[in-house]
């Protein structure tokens, strides 16, 4: 089973392929459902702002800050596990966004823990 993502700070990271930046880290999570005291990233979410790019007509090409939504589905995952009703997001998974070039995909590439999805803590 995949390792689960976790919400910022966790360090989780995301390769985004764009021109402007080296990746970007994990976003917002669950409040109340944690892996190694950080709330796990579920279907929905958004990763952290980061430069992709942009095209403007002053300076031309550029690179402008923007946000992707984590896409896990049950269609595109081989996981049928949920946090807070929404699919629990891991690595390999990946966020939807656009940029300069149309649709964006940014996959997780490196989760900073070593526990599957059988070991999640749920508060309350």
């Amino acid at each position: 089973m995949p390792l689960v993502a976790r919400e910022r700070p966790s360090g989780d990271h995301c390769a985004t392929h764009h021109l402007c930046d080296e990746g970007c880290t994990t976003g917002g999570g669950s409040s109340n459902v944690f892996v190694q005291g950080w709330g796990v990233v579920r279907q929905g979410d958004k990763n952290d702002a980061h430069p992709a790019p942009d095209y403007d007509l002053k300076s031309a090409f550029s690179c402008k800050n923007h946000t992707c939504t984590m896409d896990v589905t049950e269609e595109n995952s081989a996981r049928r596990v949920y946090a807070n009703n929404l699919l629990i997001a891991g690595k390999g998974d990946e966020y939807l966004g656009h940029d300069l070039f149309g649709e964006t995909k940014e996959d997780i590439d490196d989760v900073k823990q070593n526990l599957n999805y059988g070991l999640v803590y749920v508060d309350g």
